[in-house]
């Protein structure tokens, strides 16, 4: 049985998983056999401490960031958004403005220490 390496996927796998993917310029797609991985570098903000703020003033904070980081070239930021209803009022609000879910489902996060 030969071993298999990792590699960069094809343009054809890419084009397959491209809909539920979040695939941008600073992605790469890793491919193992039918196995896939979108390894993305991006910006986030995570997380934002909100101090029980309404999404008015949230909304001015966030706005500060987002100034911020346009002025250091950054296109696009990603952040987590808690699921609860206490933030249905500030979830609205960023829809509003057009940021998207990346997953179509609730998700848990993980951070992975590689190196100590």
């Amino acid at each position: 049985m030969a071993l298999e390496h990792l590699r960069l996927a094809t343009p054809e796998e890419i084009l397959a998983i491209q809909e539920t993917s979040d695939i941008t310029p600073r992605t790469q797609v890793f491919a193992l056999g039918e196995q896939k991985a979108v390894v993305r570098n991006v910006f986030e903000i995570d997380p934002i401490y909100t101090a029980g703020a309404k999404a008015g003033p949230l909304a001015k904070f966030v706005w500060g960031l987002e100034e911020r980081l346009i002025g250091m070239g950054v296109d696009a930021y990603y952040f987590d958004m808690p699921i609860d209803d206490e933030a249905k009022e500030w979830r609205e609000t960023v829809e509003h403005w057009g940021a998207g879910r990346t997953m179509p489902f609730a998700t848990f996060r993980y951070k992975r220490v590689l190196v100590k």
